[in-house]
């Protein structure tokens, strides 16, 4: 599964975690959707650094953001504000993501679909 901005956050609040309500500076709709808005660092070992690397440039376009994480998943990326905007469930081929990924232009190279589409054959 993957899920995508409010995609991350659903799945952390049915596993029983909570959310920041209003993180204004994230919500950069004075932008277009697929501009850069800031840095995501990975933790190294993670899914989401195998697919990206150590960090990747990403868009921001959710003004909520994940406060307690819910038990299960593990936090592998981070924005440079301290933001979670990855998490992966540690028992399933389970994937978050706070950001757009199918509005950035990398879009259609994107390694996440690639991912999804061989996880879901499995």
């Amino acid at each position: 599964m993957l899920g995508i901005c409010r995609g991350i956050q659903v799945l952390n609040v049915h596993g029983g975690g909570t959310l920041h309500q209003h993180v204004a500076p994230h919500a950069r709709h004075d932008q277009p959707p697929g501009s850069i808005i800031h840095r995501v660092d990975l933790a190294e070992g993670s899914l989401a650094a195998s697919l990206y690397g150590p960090s990747i440039q990403v868009n921001s376009l959710h003004h909520q953001t994940i406060d307690d994480l819910a038990g299960g998943y593990s936090v592998t990326g981070r924005s440079d504000d301290g933001a979670i905007e990855v998490i992966e469930s540690r028992r399933r081929p389970w994937l978050g993501v706070q950001w757009h990924p199918e509005l950035m232009d990398s879009r259609d190279r994107d390694p996440v679909f690639d991912w999804l589409v061989q996880a879901a054959s499995a």
